[in-house]
């Protein structure tokens, strides 16, 4: 009885951290990420916006015509160099990069507030900004609150700013390649920065095995 009693009481074993299988995974999705955004953007681009003076039906684009454009090309080599940058050094940039995305929201703020924007939104957005500028000290000295916090913060911001391009296209007047460039370019990759590092996990060394 007793020893039926001490194997119930056996907790599993996790399994070993693969530092690599997670390094595969990461860069894997983010390579489908920028892929399916490239495919997506070839299919929905008009290589005949433009041109002038040719009937409807007559316009016969070349290939170069149908790529997507270079701004969106520089957007999405960005997102690649961004997330293998952010994954690798994440251990030494997590308590930074909170710190200026609550900067960065602050500026939001401000803007916001410049536009005449509702008290509250402004006020939402300052305490965000405000909260992640100070979630950066718990984020330091390694407690686990603070950084599930921003985790999650973070990546709210990321679909947020994602579903947000296209109003942030019309209003700054900015390719909509570059408008998706906060979230996917600079949140994203903050996001899986801050996932990939919880306090229980073993640090690993940039590009270490």
């Amino acid at each position: 009885m007793a020893v039926a009693n001490a194997s119930s009481n056996v907790v599993p074993r996790p399994p070993d951290f693969n530092p690599a299988a997670q390094r595969a995974l990461v860069y894997s999705l983010t390579g489908l990420l920028v892929l399916t955004s490239w495919v997506v953007a070839a299919a929905f681009k008009d290589p005949c916006a433009g041109t002038e003076g040719i009937m409807p039906g007559m316009c016969k684009p070349t290939m170069a015509q149908r790529l997507p454009s270079m701004e969106t090309l520089g957007t999405l080599l960005s997102i690649q160099v961004m997330m293998v940058v952010l994954y690798e050094l994440r251990w030494t940039l997590r308590g930074p990069l909170v710190a200026v995305v609550g900067a960065a929201m602050l500026g939001v703020a401000a803007y916001l507030m410049s536009i005449d924007k509702p008290t509250l939104l402004v006020v939402a957005v300052s305490l965000i900004g405000a909260s992640l500028v100070g979630l950066e000290y718990g984020i330091r000295k390694g407690k686990r609150a603070p950084w599930a916090f921003a985790t999650v913060t973070c990546g709210v911001l990321t679909l947020i700013f994602f579903f947000a391009s296209r109003r942030i296209h019309e209003s700054l007047d900015i390719p909509l390649a570059m408008a998706v460039l906060p979230s996917l370019g600079g949140l994203l990759p903050v996001t899986v920065a801050l996932a990939t590092s919880s306090p229980a996990a073993p640090r690993i060394p940039p590009f270490g095995k």
